[in-house]
Parts: C-alpha cells; structure tokens; sequence
C-alpha cells in the first residue's frame, strides 16, 4: 500500500487502541518500502502532545524512520 491515512477522533480524544504497538505493526506489514503514513493527532494540550510524542518514539519503532508536523490554531 502506497498511502495510509489515520484520522480517528471521539471530539478531540483519538482512543488508545489507536495507539497500541499491536495497531501500529499491522501499518508496517501493508505499506509498500516507498509509502507514506499520515496519521492525524491531535496535541492542544500539554498532556495531549506527550502521547503524540509517545507515538512518534512508537512509528519509529514499527516502521522506522518517522516525522511530526505541527500545526497551530488560529
């Protein structure tokens, strides 16, 4: 697979199976060497982006070289 999209939100609370190492390493066994995942997260609060954090070390784990965008509400 090409591309993975990931937008999974209950108001601005993503569920934590959502975040589970088991979840993520199914990402790794469909994308194609050249595929992109875009998974979007939300992080407006302190606590919030510590788990955005905490799955970045995850993506990096499971399926190797990973990156963060942030963007702010205006």
């Amino acid at each position: 697979m090409d591309l993975i999209a990931v937008d999974i939100f209950i108001d601005n609370h993503t569920p934590q199976h959502f975040s589970d190492p088991v979840f993520l390493s199914k990402f790794a066994d469909i994308l194609s060497p050249s595929g992109l995942i875009c998974y979007n997260r939300m992080a407006s609060n302190p606590k919030a982006r510590k788990e955005a954090d905490e799955l970045l070390q995850l993506f990096n784990q499971q399926i190797g070289q990973s990156y963060m965008m942030t963007f702010e509400n205006r």
